[in-house]
């Protein structure tokens, strides 16, 4: 079994925000941009987002829905992605998509975390959820930093994603 730190991440309202849109497009939101460009990830926040992946070892399950409209291969396409703003950590994988009316992101990140331990033989040594809907930690609040799309992710978000990271055997999600 294989002992890992897991980090899922949200991007838009954490690695993108209406101040950078601002500040670089004149606009509050990305749509000056084509949808999931590269452009729209905030290089300061990809720079906070290697922080935590250095000081943690970390490994990156992307739970945004940037993970749905990469089409087939959305691991290869993220990876290049973040790789071309600068992120230096590995992406492991994205949640499955289980939205159908009434299951949230939250339940994705449960699914994700049971399988990866009863299918794919990891041992989660600890975890971190970062995301600006609140949704996504429900039922994991020690676990779950939230951040807000006007400003993302920010020093204080990322310092608190060290101190959970770094708490190992708080067990898988749930």
């Amino acid at each position: 079994m294989k002992s890992i730190r897991v980090l899922f991440l949200d991007f838009d309202g954490v690695l993108n925000s209406s101040q950078y849109f601002y500040e670089n497009y004149g606009r509050l939101d990305g749509r000056s941009i084509a949808a999931y460009d590269q452009r729209q990830l905030d290089p300061a926040a990809i720079a906070r987002l290697n922080r935590v992946v250095e000081a943690t070892s970390a490994l990156i399950v992307v739970t945004s829905a940037w993970r749905i409209a990469m089409g087939k291969t959305p691991r290869s396409a993220l990876r290049g992605l973040l790789a071309e703003r600068g992120f230096v950590g590995q992406v492991l994988d994205v949640t499955p998509n289980l939205r159908n009316g009434m299951d949230g992101r939250h339940l994705e990140i449960l699914k994700w975390a049971n399988d990866a331990q009863e299918e794919r033989d990891f041992d989660i040594t600890s975890y971190a959820i970062v995301d600006d809907n609140y949704e996504a930690g429900l039922g994991n609040a020690p676990y779950f930093v939230c951040t807000e799309f006007a400003t993302g992710l920010q020093d204080e978000h990322a310092d608190k994603l060290i101190e959970i990271l770094s708490n190992d055997r708080h067990g898988s999600a749930s």
